[in-house]
Parts: C-alpha cells; structure tokens; sequence
C-alpha cells in the first residue's frame, strides 16, 4: 500500500523550521508496510490544503494520505474544512475515536478537530503535529484504517 504523508505548516513550507514528524510517521508507516509515495510540506491554505490532497488521490499517488497539523482552533487551521469539501464519505469514528484515546491522557484533545473520509479508493485523515501525539494517534487508528483500505481495494 502506498501513503503520502503531507504536513500543514505555513513556516515548514518556507523552508524556516525543521519538519520533526514527518521522519516519524515514515518509519511508523513503513513498518507495518506502506510504501511513503509522497512527503510534501503545504502551507495553512485552505485551497490549496484541498487541491494537493485531491490530487494525490486523483493521480493515484497514496491509498492513505496523512496530513499533519492544521486541526486546532486557530483562525488559519483549515484542513478539517479543506478535507471535508474533498471527502466522498466522512468515518467520523476515526477522529471520534482518536480524539477519545488520546483523552486519557492530554484532555487538550478535545480541541482536535481532525477528520476522515474516503475519497474513492483513498483514505484522508488529519492527525496533530504534536509529534508524540500523532504517533500515538496513529498506532492507535492504523489497524482500523488498513482494514478500510482493505475494504475499499
């Protein structure tokens, strides 16, 4: 299976900060068998959040793309909005349920509004760019989400 892992940092983008989650999700992604088609630092734009997903999916890039940070409550997180507008179909359980397991820990967890949705044969889902967070979040979810890939080949 093929993943794209896309991070939404305006300031990682520029080329100003270091990416820290990127490398992580990588080796998370890859040890259970995907193969990271794609790594692209986007910026916080809500157009172009949309198109750059889309298109992963449309030029069958990534089965699962991951896009990291822009979840929070600021007025520039946007991903939820741009993957929505994207989506054929929202799986609200997958936020739903990593927003819960990560409540046991950071109750700042109910401040994620990270989605998930299929988009033909893809899945899209917004993680935290907290990296421990993500990672945690991820682990959690991915047996889920294979099984939906799965599903959906």
């Amino acid at each position: 299976m093929k993943a794209a892992i896309l991070p939404v940092d305006t300031v990682i983008y520029q080329g100003a900060k270091e990416d820290p989650n990127t490398p992580v999700m990588k080796r998370v992604l890859e040890q259970v068998g995907f193969s990271v088609e794609m790594e692209k630092a986007i910026p916080k734009d809500f157009e172009v959040v949309k198109a750059v997903v889309a298109r992963v999916v449309e030029e069958d890039i990534a089965e699962l793309i991951i896009t990291i940070g822009g979840i929070g409550c600021k007025a520039d997180d946007c991903v939820p909005e741009a993957s929505k507008e994207i989506f054929d179909r929202e799986v609200p359980g997958i936020a739903e349920s990593i927003r819960a397991f990560m409540m046991r820990t950071d109750r700042g967890a109910m401040l994620q509004r990270g989605c998930a949705g299929i988009r033909k044969n893809a899945v899209i889902l917004n993680l935290p760019d907290n990296t421990k967070a993500m990672k945690e979040a991820v682990e959690y979810v991915l047996p889920e989400v294979v099984h939906l890939l799965e599903q959906l080949s």
